[in-house]
């Protein structure tokens, strides 16, 4: 056969439906409200018994077309338990998913298959489901599976031991009858059919992504959220892997805002992602050095020669804090110096410091930062539920009568218990 090039290609190809998206086109439309209908659908004998499995608990589904269906909704928790068996013939992805379905119904399910599926591992959906309060039950770690369906599912964070959707989907569809939210964690992205379609049905499903303190390639990750279009991207981690995650979030041309916490809000971000540091924001717990108390500043120049580094202002209060709490319990045992040091309110280097019933600092600042020509610049505070601009707050503050490190005995105010002013 010899085959010549042609000029041009002309004619419609007709794509055939996928079978993954048509499982869950039928078992979402049947916990909705209302209708759904599908076009496109996927028909095979593992889509065929999902239509099959949902019509004997209870599910409306009308055949428009080979490839067309209408999926007629009984709500979250509208399954009917079935009064045998549930044959999921040789659909894995059916079994696993009604698994997470199943547990927040009414009821006793027993999921079963043909031969072959009943010596597929089921253990893994299993077990993130009983870590939800669900009774489920595995032979050896296969099907069946017996479910006793409940209404005290409780949501978790669960990080997926291996990558896969199908345990994915069974969590999050089990997330949807769950008394707070549930978090999956993969170890690298797999197909997202189900967020995309629970989105599209109305779940708010946020996006979360993770590496190691080791990841230094971010490509894959990011590929996924840029098809998100996100406004902005919280990273939690520290600087080691935040710089790598930035400059090539820049080099994939995804501008949305990155935010970071504490962990990467240093200046080594300027080293390691180098100009797509500019215009990152983070935070860090308290007010910057810069801000502190002037006679402190002042007082710490002289005596060592530098400007005051991260969280030294804090460390100098709470040194002075921890001994007048032994003073007052004449004793160093936490137990003893602890009730007291809750009693103390202190003007100190970083400002006004007491303590609430629980002993956290009442009204603390948190300080938001920008990397601005390679360096971190405060630009707010965020103090008593309010944000206040850095050169705002600075004027508004009220001098602290701290002292120099060197004479602390001699420089500040002691602080002063509550008991003591009565």
């Amino acid at each position: 056969m010899k085959v010549e090039p042609a000029v041009a290609v002309v004619g419609h190809v007709a794509v055939p439906g996928d079978k993954s998206i048509s499982h869950r086109a039928v078992l979402l439309g049947a916990l909705g409200e209302g209708a759904t209908h599908v076009q496109g659908f996927g028909r095979s004998a593992d889509t065929i018994a999902t239509v099959a499995v949902m019509r004997a608990l209870g599910v409306e589904i009308e055949e428009l077309a080979d490839d067309e269906l209408r999926v007629h909704g009984v709500g979250l928790r509208g399954l009917r338990a079935p009064d045998g068996p549930v044959d999921c013939a040789n659909a894995g992805t059916l079994i696993r998913l009604l698994a997470g379905i199943a547990v927040g119904q009414h009821g006793r399910f027993e999921l079963t298959g043909d031969d072959s599926l009943r010596t597929r591992p089921m253990e893994r959906i299993a077990e993130p489901l009983r870590r939800m309060g669900a009774s489920v039950e595995t032979v050896d770690g296969h099907a069946p599976i017996v479910i006793e369906g409940t209404d005290a599912l409780q949501g978790i964070d669960y990080a997926l031991p291996v990558a896969s959707a199908q345990v994915k989907s069974a969590v999050l569809l089990a997330g949807l009858n769950a008394n707070r939210e549930t978090t999956v964690v993969e170890p690298k992205p797999t197909r997202d059919h189900t967020e995309l379609m629970l989105e599209a049905a109305g779940v708010k499903v946020l996006p979360r992504e993770k590496g190691t303190n080791k990841t230094s390639d971010w490509k894959a990750v990011l590929t996924k959220l840029k098809g998100r279009r996100p406004d902005a991207v919280f990273y939690g981690g520290m600087d080691a892997t935040g710089g790598p995650l930035l400059k090539q979030a820049r080099e994939l041309a995804i501008k949305a805002v990155f935010l970071f916490g504490d962990g990467a809000c240093t200046d080594k971000m300027k080293e390691l992602a180098g100009d797509a540091a500019d215009g990152l924001l983070c935070s860090q717990a308290g007010i910057p050095p810069q801000a502190a108390d002037k006679k402190f500043l002042d007082a710490y120049k002289k005596k060592f020669n530098v400007d005051p580094i991260l969280y030294s202002p804090f460390t100098y209060d709470s040194t002075r804090l921890l001994i007048e709490a032994m003073k007052k319990a004449n004793s160093p045992d936490p137990t003893k110096y602890l009730p007291e040091l809750q009693k103390i309110e202190y003007t100190g280097a970083s400002g006004k410091i007491a303590f609430d019933e629980k002993g956290d600092r009442k009204d603390a600042e948190m300080t938001i930062f920008t990397m601005k020509e390679g360096k971190l610049a405060p630009i707010a505070v965020i103090k008593g539920g309010q944000t206040i601009a850095f050169e705002d707050f600075v004027k508004t503050s009220e001098p602290a009568p701290a002292s120099a490190p060197a004479e602390p005995a001699k420089a500040a105010e002691a602080p002063k218990a509550d008991a003591a002013k009565k």
